[in-house]
């Protein structure tokens, strides 16, 4: 579907037209290698570039499926049962739907009969680690194609059936370990890494101070590249109690990891205003690091909001600043009627003037790093005034 926002004034009309895109067609015939049946499976599409799903759809008894998209790029594959947990063990397959048009893409189910190997995964006391996820890799570009949770023995018994080398990874919180080669025979054994413990603060040099923020914690290593980035299938495994390095939410302008993966990490912060700051550290394992994140310089907007008949400053209005979504009230006009807001994040934004018994009014600036940016007089037209103009423009 399509979205977007609306300004809705009371007692006022808003008119929202939505595009819906054309759609096409994208239709099939699923087959398994050894030419056996395919039972059920499922065949699942996503956008490109995407590990969201844009449609899942069984195939019938026949092996064929068939499903309406809208026009655009996409990626499919087929998997064994529902397609629920389905992660494709090789690359899905491109395809371009056009509009209008029906695109035929066969399609070969990404499991079946494969290799089984056994992976033992430990703590660095030696004992096993039951819950934690194991990935199996190819070696050329880090492709995933087999994921699993040990077994309270810290064991998992995996199928693959890509060709090449593969490497077994294994990732419980910030413990990673791997990549160790995958034995061709007998367990495959990963030994877990101690995590390290990381806390800091993010610091905003001008403006209002963090209050809130999101986190994204990065593994820079090759080792740990994989688990920390992982989508589908491992992605939804770290909800079922196998955690992964994430995005974490914090309150204030203070942060604690006591599980981050040892090695060189990226700091990716975002705050609840839009500000973001990046930092990097080389955590080691056990350690305790300390890290400041600095927000990137902000933008600032002033102005000076009057009545648009007799040029008068309108005391304490509100004035909002956002990306065009609602914004809360982040600055009042003085006995002037003038107003500076800074530390903003930078990017198109809009800035709206509120007051009671005035029409909404707004100007459109684009904020820049440091940038100090005048949007000048900003003239409030009275609600009666708005309300019989748009009288006249109805008659």
């Amino acid at each position: 579907g399509v979205s977007t926002w609306a300004d809705v004034a009371a007692g006022s009309l808003a008119r929202v037209d939505l595009a819906v895109p054309e759609t096409g067609t994208l239709e099939g015939l699923v087959s398994r290698r050894d030419r056996g049946p395919v039972g059920r499976a499922t065949v699942t599409v996503l956008p490109a570039g995407s590990r969201v799903p844009a449609a899942r759809v069984d195939v019938d008894a026949r092996g064929r499926y068939r499903v309406q998209l809208p026009a655009g790029e996409y990626a499919a594959f087929a998997a064994p049962g529902d397609g629920a947990d389905a992660a494709p063990r090789e690359r899905p397959a491109p395809v371009r739907v056009a509009p209008g048009n029906g695109t035929q893409l066969d399609l070969v189910l990404s499991a079946g009969p494969g290799t089984p190997s056994v992976v033992r995964v430990v703590e660095q006391e030696g004992v096993a680690s039951a819950g934690t996820l194991v990935l199996v890799t190819t070696t050329d570009d880090l492709h995933a194609v087999a994921t699993a949770v040990t077994d309270d023995e810290g064991l998992v018994r995996v199928e693959v059936d890509a060709r090449g080398p593969l490497h077994a990874r294994a990732v419980r919180g910030g413990r990673v370990g791997g990549p160790v080669p995958l034995a061709p025979s007998g367990p495959t054994v990963v030994t877990l890494r101690a995590p390290a413990q990381l806390r800091g603060t993010v610091v905003a040099l001008d403006g209002p101070p963090a209050g809130g923020f999101t986190l994204e914690l990065v593994a820079l290593s090759e080792d740990a590249s994989v688990a920390t980035t992982l989508g589908g299938a491992a992605g939804r495994k770290s909800a079922h109690g196998v955690e992964a390095p994430r995005r974490l939410d914090f309150a204030d302008e203070r942060f604690e990891i006591p599980d981050a993966p040892a090695g060189p990490v990226r700091l990716m912060v975002q705050t609840t205003s839009g500000r973001s700051g990046v930092a990097e550290a080389v955590l080691t394992p056990g350690g305790v690091h300390e890290v400041q994140v600095v927000l990137d310089p902000g933008a600032s907007v002033e102005g000076r909001a009057v009545d648009a008949r007799t040029r008068r400053p309108v005391v304490g209005a509100s004035v909002l600043v956002g990306d065009g979504r609602p914004a809360r009230a982040q600055a009042r006009t003085d006995a002037d009627g003038s107003f500076r807001l800074s530390g903003l994040p930078s990017g198109p934004r809009l800035v709206r003037v509120l007051a009671p018994g005035y029409a909404p009014a707004e100007r459109y600036a684009q904020l820049e790093p440091s940038a100090d940016i005048d949007v000048g007089e900003v003239a409030l037209v009275s609600s009666a005034a708005a309300s019989s103009a748009r009288s006249r423009d109805t008659r």
